[in-house]
């Protein structure tokens, strides 16, 4: 016997309501189907070049709108996308891969990299197959960072501005500076020293 539910072609696991388990466990929790169905599609708007993915929520209400060039929606067609942790997700052969990353197909041991730092931007003239420390260059700001400049830091026990820089795992630290100006002209100076074969 099979779920009551409209497009539902799972197995009635509790049979007195005629329901599969999730629509079950939805009636219980929220009183209500809930119209969201992780195995259903996404809706595609497009308009001109460009088109819309639409991630929807648990409820199935819209939550964010993916962007990719008009030329891919049939490469995307078909499958079902969400907004992972960092990133825009499907479902491709058996494994969760970025949307970013099925459209460009980088080589193993490359990554994807988002020109403006946007990850629902996956229009191929915003993604770049890279490094992980060009995509480090290109991350951005920390969110504990006290200056809104990557690399320019207030030192709180010695009330003074520093740079440092990351590369390959090795940090390379600037020294202490009054000035956010002469912490920032520290940091360019760190960057230019180590960081030219890194810079996109």
């Amino acid at each position: 016997m099979k779920c009551k539910v409209d497009g539902c072609a799972r197995k009635a696991e509790y049979i007195t309501q005629q329901l599969c388990r999730a629509h079950y466990q939805q009636l219980r929790k929220h009183g209500a189907f809930l119209m969201k169905d992780k195995f259903k599609p996404n809706k595609i708007v497009k308009r001109g070049d460009k088109a819309w993915i639409i991630l929807t929520d648990a409820k199935g209400m819209e939550s964010e709108r993916a962007v990719i060039d008009a030329e891919d929606i049939e490469r995307v067609t078909g499958m079902v996308w969400f907004w992972g942790q960092t990133a825009v997700q499907g479902t491709y052969k058996g494994k969760t891969i970025s949307l970013g990353r099925f459209l460009l197909r980088p080589r193993k041991g490359q990554v994807v990299i988002y020109r403006d730092k946007d990850y629902l931007n996956n229009r191929k003239s915003n993604l770049l197959k890279g490094t992980k420390q060009q995509r480090a260059v290109n991350s951005k700001t920390p969110l504990n960072n006290t200056s809104g400049q990557k690399g320019v830091y207030w030192v709180k026990g010695r009330s003074k501005w520093t740079a440092k820089l990351q590369k390959k795992g090795k940090v390379y630290r600037a020294k202490y500076y009054d000035t956010f100006e002469e912490a920032l002209e520290a940091r360019q100076e760190l960057e230019r020293k180590h960081q030219k074969n890194l810079m996109l």
